[in-house]
Formats: structure tokens, C-alpha cells, sequence
């Protein structure tokens, strides 16, 4: 008895993803490629064609980075792209971020539970709350914070500075998350007053590298001075490109 044989259905073919990527291969460099991208090509077609572009292996790093680093070493690593006007990076962001809605809408409940037991005192429950976090999501620096916040609660002040001293000597790290762990650090101390908190964070981004996007960026994620100070959004959501998808959703 002859076999019979299904006829395998032929992949539709996107033709006008191909010929965008057909474009994007005028640029040698991928980086480069997705900075075309992003940067000239109408809203339409960011919203039609991301997603396919973020799982090209030369391409993805450069448009979700490292959304859950396992390891602290690997948050914030990644380099950014160039940046663009509000709207743009605006409506960048949140197509990228909508590629994790999955797991930001998993993560969002653990943030309420875990924001509500630190505030009752539950600090036990908040402890194991952050662990599992972790261990499913990897690092953050909403993670890093709420560590150092919660270990200064629950053991005291040797305690959150043994955590806080173990990211700041580890040279593997970004100094980006190194400083603002030691601003957080600072922060979480019972005897420093807000004042006097941002007091020391003006000093050390007073002058004129104020005015430069990064150290904005710094004085924001310090929580310091407030937005009337903020003059260029836009370099905040550049330089969080490069963090924990949690941490880009939480800016944006």
C-alpha cells in the first residue's frame, strides 16, 4: 500500500521584513544597523518589525541587551545605542519592554507583595520575596536597592554595608551599579537625613559635567533634586537601555 504524503505548507515569506533587513545590511556593523533603525525609520515599521529583528543573534543584544542578567557582572554591560528625541526613545522603550510583557506582568505582583511586607515590618516574608526574585529574574537595580534597604532593616547597619562592600571590590562589576549601590548604601543608613543625603550626591555632580546627560542620569536614579532639574529625559531612558528590563519598565 502506497504511503501517502502531506504536502508541507510553505512558510509565508515576509517580504518587507526581508527588504528591511536586506537595508539594514548596508551597515556592516549590526550595531549600526539597529542605530539606522531606530533612529530614521518611521513608528510603523519599528511597532511591525522589532520583535523579528530582536531574535536575529546579530541583532538582539543591541535592542533587548540583557533583559535578566544572572550574574550582578553582567548588569549593565551591554552598550547603548544613540539616543534621539523624547517621543522616540519613548515609544522605543516601551516596544521593547512590551517583548517581556510576559514576565513583568510575573514580576509586578512579587513587587507589590514584597513592597507590602517591608512596610508592615514583615521583613522575613520581604527577605524571601527578593531570593526569589532573584533566583527567577536574575539582577536588577530595583533588586540591588530593596537588598540593601531590607538587610538594613532586618540585621543592621555591618549587615547592609558586608552586602554593599561586596559589589563595590568586586572590579568585574559596572562602576555604574558600584556607585549607585554606594548611594544607595548611604541612603539606607538610620542616621543621614535626606537632606544631608542629597547634600553629598550634589557635591560629587555639582559643576559643569552637571549638565552632562550621564551625570543626570546618576542625580535621577539617586532620587535627588527632583525633575525640574532634568534636562535631557531622553539620555535617562539611553543610559537605562542597558539595565534589567524591570529597571527600563520602572523608569519608563
Amino acid at each position: 500500500m502506497a504511503k501517502k504524503y502531506k504536502k508541507k505548507r510553505k512558510k509565508k515569506v515576509n517580504q518587507k521584513y526581508l527588504d528591511l533587513k536586506n537595508k539594514l545590511r548596508v551597515k556592516k556593523n549590526p550595531k549600526d544597523s539597529i542605530r539606522l533603525f531606530k533612529l530614521t525609520y518611521p513608528y510603523n515599521e519599528l511597532r511591525a518589525h522589532l520583535k523579528n529583528l530582536s531574535k536575529e543573534i546579530a541583532y538582539k543584544k543591541y535592542i533587548v541587551g540583557n533583559p535578566f542578567p544572572r550574574r550582578i557582572n553582567e548588569l549593565k554591560q551591554t552598550p547603548p545605542l544613540i539616543y534621539s528625541n523624547l517621543d522616540r526613545e519613548l515609544y522605543w522603550s516601551a516596544l521593547v519592554i512590551k517583548l517581556f510583557i510576559n514576565e513583568i506582568n510575573s514580576f509586578l505582583p512579587l513587587k507589590l507583595e514584597f513592597e507590602y511586607n517591608f512596610l508592615t515590618g514583615q521583613y522575613d516574608k520581604a527577605l524571601v520575596i527578593l531570593e526569589n526574585v532573584e533566583k527567577k529574574f536574575g539582577y536588577s537595580i530595583w533588586l540591588i536597592e530593596n537588598n540593601i534597604s531590607l538587610l538594613q532593616e532586618l540585621y543592621g547597619l555591618e549587615k547592609q554595608k558586608e552586602y554593599y562592600r561586596g559589589i563595590s571590590d568586586d572590579n568585574s562589576v559596572s562602576g555604574i551599579i558600584r556607585y549607585l549601590s554606594y548611594l544607595h548604601s548611604m541612603r539606607a543608613e538610620p542616621n543621614l537625613s535626606f537632606i544631608r543625603y542629597e547634600e553629598m550626591v550634589k557635591i560629587a555632580v555639582e559643576g559643569p559635567a552637571f549638565l552632562d546627560e550621564f551625570t543626570q542620569y546618576l542625580s535621577y536614579k539617586a532620587n535627588c533634586f527632583g525633575s525640574d532639574i532634568i534636562q535631557n529625559y531622553p539620555s535617562i531612558l539611553y543610559y537605562e537601555s542597558t539595565s534589567s528590563i524591570f529597571d527600563r519598565y520602572l523608569t519608563l
